[in-house]
């Protein structure tokens, strides 16, 4: 159905039976795409598109139906329908065949616009209509037929609008560096083509970047949130306190800056102001330095009246008069009260183990409290910002003969008050961490009480292992166990320098998994996901299939696997 030398102001397509366009605003479009919309009409056995646009000289338009044309009784779609004419003598007869995945799980994409630009120029999906555009099927197969052989730039969206320019960092893209070429079809090209050209989407978000909160949750705390993860440097200057010290501490969503104060006179101020600079996106999209000044208070509890007598006077009498040090002490036992309040209030961790006291408060907690794999930690967190710890006065005991173990402590770079705690955790092991009074101590010289916490080591009769022999792996390559039909669920994961080596993966839970491999260009321990502005796709994933051809990988419980797998012949 191709005609050439036209440029109709209406195309009308004939059928054997009455048929009717559904959904034809979403399904019918224009390659190369016009610039006003169409407008349909059904008559009988025919469908009349009616065309505002001055049409291109020597050019081949390609009409895509989908499966918009449905017959009029039972609803049974023609399915992919196209309708091809050229304004010039002859029909452009180049393809391009591929497929749009998304780049981490690999499902195809269906409803996504792949775009063709005959300029290979990096503005362009940001600034203009594609030269070509075609939509993938459910699957994520594309299909670009009647094109001008040649190469061309390609770029895929999936819009929440029917834009065809990038606009909206919330969407989902795929690129492709180099550029695709398009090819005179013949029936053994389709499947070697298909597989090649695999562009794999994603969504790169560009959150402005803005001050979206400040305050004083605890006397000694200033709180800056953002709108995003914390760029750049945030620097508080506390104007009546310019070179008071202040002990950054970066939330675990990395959204939220705190700064501890270390000083006492400073803190125990209702109202602190504050001069804060950090980084703002401005009307450009760039990020710029900002000053703003605020004022942060917080509100102490009044204080409790008085007894009209006590042991130290009667009442009418003065007060006994109090040195600066029995003062300080006054007031930090004030602030305890405060904290104490504030804790009971709040969000209350999965594991508590610390009395209700009006000491510096800790909090222990592990991910496997019952089940310690030799490679799992206690987290320690600290109430307030401690000035002085003592590793000493933390103990780990065996049990049943409360043998000391030797233990290390690592602290959290961007979270000060947060240290972990491993040992050597033994299968079938009990222990007890013990925290002694004196382990951490804060500005005001208030120490934490003694805190107990059991822990067991796993059973390892309940677990699965793998025994892994990787070749041709990338330089940098992250092997995952991922729980069986999720991509995000992570069980397991272990580096790999590249090559050939063995990986020996214990303590895995029973059940079915999924495992895949990472390319971790950037050595960062973790997938990432492309920059279109900064030119690189996202870091490759392949997954393992059986001998069976199933991405399900059945484990039992005392049960060791090897495996043997050839990165190249995973499936890309």
């Amino acid at each position: 159905m191709n005609a050439t030398n036209s440029s109709p102001g209406k195309i009308r397509i004939y059928f054997d039976e009455y048929a009717k366009l559904k959904d034809a605003n979403n399904s019918v479009f224009f390659s190369p795409p016009l610039k006003h919309p169409i407008q349909t009409l059904t008559k009988g056995k025919s469908i009349e598109l009616r065309i505002k646009d001055t049409l291109k000289e020597n050019t081949t338009y390609t009409v895509q139906f989908g499966n918009s044309i449905v017959d009029l009784t039972e609803q049974n779609p023609v399915k992919q329908f196209t309708y091809v004419f050229s304004t010039g003598a002859q029909i452009d007869s180049g393809e391009i065949i591929g497929k749009v995945r998304n780049a981490l799980s690999h499902k195809g994409l269906g409803g996504v616009n792949v775009m063709l630009y005959r300029n290979n120029i990096d503005s362009l999906p940001l600034t203009v209509e594609p030269d070509f555009t075609t939509k993938t099927e459910e699957n994520g197969v594309f299909r670009f037929t009647n094109l001008p052989l040649g190469q061309f730039k390609i770029f895929a969206l999936k819009s929440k609008t029917k834009s065809l320019i990038y606009k909206d960092t919330k969407d989902e893209i795929a690129f492709r560096i180099g550029k695709a070429s398009s090819f005179k079809r013949t029936p053994q090209d389709s499947t070697q083509l298909l597989d090649s050209l695999l562009l794999n989407a994603f969504v790169h978000e560009k959150k402005k970047h803005f001050l979206t909160s400040k305050g004083r949750p605890q006397p000694g705390r200033l709180a800056f949130g953002f709108s995003s993860h914390v760029a750049g440097e945030v620097k508080p200057t506390i104007l009546d306190a310019p070179g008071v010290k202040l002990v950054r501490e970066l939330s675990e969503n990395r959204d939220t800056v705190s700064f501890w104060i270390m000083d006492t006179a400073v803190l125990l101020r209702d109202s602190l102001q504050v001069l804060v600079k950090y980084l703002k996106t401005d009307s450009t999209d760039a990020l710029s330095p900002t000053v703003d000044t605020v004022w942060l208070a917080y509100k102490f509890p009044e204080p409790k009246p008085k007894e009209k007598e006590d042991s130290n006077g009667k009442e009418g009498e003065p007060p006994p008069k109090t040195d600066s040090v029995s003062s300080n002490a006054q007031e930090a036992q004030r602030l305890e009260d405060i904290l104490a309040k504030a804790d009971k209030g709040g969000k209350k961790p999965s594991i508590k183990t610390e009395k209700d006291v009006p000491h510096l408060r800790l909090r222990l907690s592990s991910k496997e409290q019952r089940s310690m794999r030799p490679f799992d930690t206690v987290q320690i967190l600290v109430g307030d910002m401690p000035i002085t710890e003592k590793g000493d006065r933390i103990v780990v005991w065996k049990l049943p003969d409360s043998t000391l173990v030797a233990h290390t402590l690592r602290r959290e770079p961007e979270r000060p008050r947060l240290q972990k705690l491993h040992a050597p955790w033994e299968a079938r092991t009990q222990y007890i961490v013990r925290i002694l009074p004196g382990a951490y101590t804060d500005i005001f010289g208030r120490t934490n009480d003694t805190v107990v916490f059991n822990v067991e080591g796993i059973t390892p009769s309940l677990s699965s292992a793998l025994h892994i022999e990787l070749s041709n792996a990338p330089s940098h390559a992250l092997v995952q166990i991922l729980a069986s039909g999720s991509d995000t669920n992570i069980l397991r994961q272990v580096k790999h320098q590249g090559g050939e080596g063995k990986l020996d993966i214990p303590y895995i839970p029973p059940g079915k998994i999924w495992l895949r491999v990472v390319d971790d260009r950037n050595n960062n321990g973790q997938w990432d996901s492309g920059d279109y502005d900064a030119g690189y796709e996202p870091e490759a994933v392949r997954y393992y299939r059986t001998p069976k051809g199933s991405q399900d990988v059945e484990l039992r419980a005392n049960w060791e696997y090897d495996l043997k797998i050839d990165y190249k012949k995973m499936e890309e």
